[in-house]
This record gives C-alpha cells, sequence and structure tokens, in this order.
C-alpha cells in the first residue's frame, strides 16, 4: 500500500434493494434483499484483500432486519466504521422539519444503540441537502457531514453553502467538518464506481487523474450495487430493476473491476480511515 501522497478514504452508501426499490416507486414485496447479502460480503472480502478500512453509511431502518444486522455486526467486528444514511432514505428537502430531524438525529442515536458504535458522519440520499438540513446535521452532534461536491453551491437562509476541494468548516460556531466528494464538472456525472461501472473504467481514470491535480483528499465512493450479484430474476419485473441494482452485470466482473479501481487509487493516494483523515484536517486548519 503507498504511505505517502494525499490521503483517502473508502465510503460504501449501503442502499440495498428495498432502497433502491423504494426510491423509484417501485414495490417490494419480498422478506429477503439478495443484493444486501451479497454487497456486505463481497465488499468484506475486496477490503480484507487490501487490508482497507472503510466507513459504511447505514440506513437506520435496515435494522429491524435481523439478517442484515448479522452482516452489519460483522462489518463492525473487522473493523470497520459506520456513518448515517439516514432513517429511511427519503429526500430531505421534501420533508417536514420535524421528519427530518428524525431522519438526520433519530437516526444516528438508533445505529448507535443497536450496533454499540459511535456514528461520526452523515451522507444525505441522494446528496440532497439544503443550509437547514446540513446546519440541523451539524447540531446533531455528527463529527462530519460528507454529502456536497465542490463548487455545486447549496441553497442555504444566509445565501449559499459551497465548499470547495479540501476538507472544511461551513459552520464557524460548530465543530462538523465537509468531507467533500470529489469534484467531477466538467464530466457530466461523478466518477464514483457506481457511473464508472455503467460508462467503463476510463471514466473512472479520468475523473481520477483530474482530482489527482488538486492534491486534495479522496473520498472513493462506492455502493452495494458495485460488488452485489445479479439480482435473482424473479425479482426484477422490468428493465429499469435491472439496470438500476446494476443486475444487467455479473457480480464476479463488478467485483474485479471495483478492485482496479481501489487498487488505481492505492497507487497514487495513502489509503486511511475517516477517523485519521479527521485528525489531519485538525492538525492543518
Amino acid at each position: 500500500m503507498k504511505s505517502h501522497g494525499p490521503p483517502a478514504v473508502v465510503h460504501v452508501d449501503l442502499d440495498g434493494a428495498s432502497a433502491i426499490y423504494t426510491m423509484h416507486g417501485w414495490p417490494y414485496p419480498h422478506d429477503t434483499d439478495p443484493l444486501f447479502k451479497s454487497g456486505i460480503e463481497n465488499l468484506l472480502v475486496m477490503l480484507d484483500a487490501l487490508d482497507v478500512k472503510a466507513t459504511l453509511f447505514v440506513i437506520a431502518a435496515d435494522l429491524d432486519d435481523p439478517h442484515k444486522r448479522e452482516l452489519l455486526g460483522k462489518a463492525v467486528a473487522r473493523g470497520h466504521s459506520i456513518g448515517c444514511h439516514s432513517w429511511t432514505h427519503r429526500r430531505l428537502t421534501t420533508l417536514t422539519e420535524e421528519q427530518q430531524r428524525h431522519e438526520i438525529s433519530g437516526s444516528r442515536e438508533r445505529i448507535s444503540e443497536v450496533l454499540g458504535v459511535p456514528v461520526d458522519g452523515f451522507r444525505a440520499p441522494y446528496f440532497d441537502i439544503d443550509g437547514e438540513t446540513h446546519r440541523m446535521v451539524a447540531e446533531a452532534g455528527y463529527r462530519y457531514d460528507s454529502s456536497l461536491f465542490p463548487r455545486r453551491p447549496v441553497p442555504s437562509g444566509d445565501g449559499v453553502l459551497e465548499c470547495g476541494q479540501r476538507p472544511c468548516r461551513l459552520w464557524p460556531d460548530q465543530p462538523m467538518v465537509e468531507l467533500p466528494l470529489p469534484r467531477y464538472a466538467p464530466l457530466p456525472f461523478p466518477f464514483h464506481a457506481s457511473y464508472s461501472l455503467v460508462l467503463g473504467n476510463w471514466y473512472f481514470r479520468l475523473g481520477l487523474a483530474r482530482h489527482r491535480r488538486s492534491n486534495a483528499p479522496l473520498v472513493l465512493l462506492f455502493h452495494l450495487t458495485d460488488l452485489a450479484d445479479p439480482l435473482p430474476a424473479g425479482m426484477r419485473r422490468s428493465w429499469k430493476n435491472t439496470f438500476f441494482t446494476l443486475s444487467h452485470m455479473q457480480g464476479a466482473e463488478k467485483q474485479r473491476r471495483s478492485m482496479r479501481m481501489l487498487e488505481s487509487v492505492a497507487r497514487h493516494y495513502r489509503l486511511t480511515d475517516t477517523s485519521t483523515l479527521l485528525l489531519e484536517t485538525a492538525r492543518d486548519t
């Protein structure tokens, strides 16, 4: 593993099939979530192979499923950190203030209580966050948020929130740090694995090369779909179900290509955990 260069951290949003179907308004009449199961299992194999500790962003409602709780317990036992991806994976800006606080604060308490670990970080579903909800994240006691892209202004009652390519504090009276996702403009899409698996690894290499010129830390984002086996045919009734769960691709191929992305990052960055990045950020600011 590379021992010098800018730091990079691995984040994984744990959107299983049930969350993906719900986000698209499709019914999910199944008792199991094979995408979640194979995604977690294959993810842990990949991380073990490179001795990488990741931060896994959990949807609190998934903790109602004992099978998902068991898989998350295995991840915690292997030393991976836990972040929060809201309670129900709904768009925060469409909710009432009370619902927003439940999604942001209540979910943190629930995840910490069930898994018995601190929950330091938050990522908004769909990266859908505005100034008011970002402020709620800070006031909920999170050490960091990672929902913003550089140079993509976020509306706020006081104007706009905007973070560059480096970690920053957006609320002077709050200690919370924003860990921005890598800038992708003028590319049309983020270059994290979900898009790069569809467009080709060349897209990831291009985005990574552009980000390297900034010499900024890298938040490398995966989703469970990037590593999961295809859903059984009976669970995907249309091409949309198939495409948005990446079930048109074989699991082994996705795993191989995701591993190559992670290895390419390891050649140019110093892979570390999120807590270490936060300590380094505090030291350097």
